[in-house]
């Protein structure tokens, strides 16, 4: 799996999330390794993971493009990084 730490537009993030949860979901990764990754991002590019610097909803361009089941997934993850 070749995903980026960094991101300067909302669809590659999204393109890289959807990846990331679909490897997680058919057990290719990790939970550490999801962890991993979504703490890159939330440091990396917080502007287009989080919704107007609230770390605690994905910005609502990326919920859109990943869906909702992906969004949740990724929201229980950062909150047990956070936690």
């Amino acid at each position: 799996m070749a995903l980026s730490l960094y991101h300067t537009t909302y669809l590659s993030l999204a393109n890289d999330i959807i990846s990331l949860v679909d490897d997680y979901k058919a057990k290719r990764i990790d939970e550490e390794g999801l962890q991993d990754y979504i703490r890159a991002w939330s440091v990396n590019c917080p502007n287009l993971l989080f919704q107007e610097g609230n770390s605690e909803s994905l910005s609502p361009t990326i919920m859109k493009k990943i869906g909702k089941k992906r969004g949740v997934l990724v929201l229980t993850a950062w909150k047990t990084i956070k936690n």
